[in-house]
């Protein structure tokens, strides 16, 4: 299987994290470590306008990627104070994480989970502490948490019962990508989510985001007050963006959990544009 990435994202500023043109075979693509940044790269004649992806997995990381610098800002003021004057907002070279801060270019955990379902795919066709913020190094998430307890006390049943968060959306991208127009789609979602996320809430949303449009989405979560409130935010910036610069860029002014928002986003305009 060939996946041909075609990938020209305008300039960022004086940090331009931009994917090269490649042509790489799906096992090629996931043997690309997380723990490298996405780096600058020279296109002497690319157009700022322009951004061209025909994969999915791959819109959705770099949105990821670009959030990560403002990720979980959730002092309105303090994100204006930040962003104030400036049009372009992402892969901001300086982190003002104030949970966690790695090198710009690098993954969140949403990034992280959705290449390591994405290896996981193509290879098969935890301190508890409350540290002191920021933390330099990446962050774990509470079901990846869990989901580690679980697995060390050997249990068959690994996910977290209690974690209700937008996780389970971003792991669901990649097996939808893979399994779309098949029978059995929605029933390889499902076990990938309760890998780590072992509740109904979460598969019904996961499930949710696989099987419809955003559209769709949005009129039926009108007055739901159990979809999490971060996953609503997501498909309203789906359904409200002209483009994928933008689309990203708007949802990470308004603060809160970005990249989680920006990978759906990025993962559904890269689909539709």
């Amino acid at each position: 299987m060939k996946i041909v990435l075609s990938v020209i994202c305008r300039p960022y500023s004086s940090y331009s994290p931009v994917l090269p043109v490649l042509d790489l075979s799906l096992h090629e693509l996931v043997s690309v470590s997380t723990s490298r940044p996405i780096t600058n790269y020279n296109i002497d004649n690319a157009d700022d306008e322009s951004v061209i992806m025909s994969s999915v997995d791959d819109r959705k990381v770099a949105a990821v990627a670009g959030a990560l610098p403002l990720h979980w800002n959730y002092k309105q003021e303090k994100l204006e104070s930040l962003i104030e004057g400036l049009d372009e907002i992402a892969f901001r070279q300086e982190s003002a994480n104030p949970f966690y801060c790695i090198e710009t270019g690098k993954q969140s955990c949403y990034g992280d989970q959705t290449y390591c379902i994405l290896k996981s795919l193509v290879e098969n066709s935890a301190d508890d502490k409350n540290p002191l913020l920021p933390i330099h190094s990446p962050w774990r998430h509470f079901s990846i948490k869990d989901f580690i307890r679980n697995y060390d006390k050997k249990l068959d049943v690994t996910g977290s019962e209690t974690d209700e968060q937008i996780d389970c959306i971003l792991r669901a991208i990649p097996v939808t990508a893979l399994f779309a127009g098949r029978s059995d789609m929605l029933d390889r979602v499902e076990d990938v989510i309760r890998i780590t996320q072992n509740n109904d809430l979460c598969v019904a949303v996961g499930l949710a985001a696989a099987r419809k449009n955003p559209q769709d989405l949005d009129k039926a979560m009108a007055g739901m007050l159990l979809i999490p409130g971060s996953f609503q935010s997501a498909v309203h910036g789906v359904i409200t963006a002209t483009n994928y610069p933008d689309g990203i860029q708007s949802t990470m002014r308004a603060g809160g959990c970005s990249c989680s928002r920006g990978g759906f986003i990025g993962a559904c305009l890269a689909a539709q544009i």
